[in-house]
């Protein structure tokens, strides 16, 4: 069973930029990341619920009863009830909402691939839809396995050659 927080690529991004300083647009480039690993690793057959983390901050009873739905009615796990209001409060932290802070930044432009993503994965996250065959990625970004081969390859350049001076 997997449950995946869907944000805003630049919501993340401003959220990075004021937890650790990062660049916006490196925080959309982390996101993107992310997310196309997250779908590429997902096992086929798996159940999968797509919520979005904006909707649990802001309107906590509609973000729970999707989680609540899912897991009663698809996963068949009949035991699960909604966690008090003292209770869900203590597991959504809504301090880790940097984001929040910094809604008057310029948002930073999404390409093509990025916006894609996120259409469908929000798409996904309204309709309830399970995605149970998540189609083909390339479907909805093409050049995603390119994407995450350049992305494992910078990781491994710069964990190999942190702290050394290069020219």
């Amino acid at each position: 069973i997997y449950v995946i927080a869907v944000r805003h690529p630049a919501r993340v991004a401003h959220s990075l930029r004021s937890r650790d300083s990062f660049p916006m647009y490196a925080g959309v480039l982390l996101w993107q990341a992310y997310t196309l690993s997250i779908l590429r690793d997902l096992p086929p057959a798996s159940k999968r619920c797509f919520i979005i983390y904006e909707e649990i901050l802001s309107n906590p009873p509609r973000g729970w009863d999707a989680l609540l739905h899912f897991l009663r009615d698809d996963c068949q796990l009949s035991g699960v009830s909604m966690p008090e209001d003292g209770v869900r409060s203590n597991i959504v932290n809504r301090n880790l909402s940097h984001s929040m802070l910094y809604s008057t930044l310029k948002a930073p432009e999404l390409d093509t691939g990025q916006a894609a993503l996120f259409h469908y994965l929000s798409e996904a996250a309204i309709a309830g839809d399970l995605i149970r065959d998540v189609p083909a990625l390339e479907a909805i970004y093409p050049g995603w396995r390119e994407y995450l081969l350049l992305w494992e390859r910078v990781r491994i350049f710069s964990k190999d050659n942190l702290g050394k001076n290069i020219r």
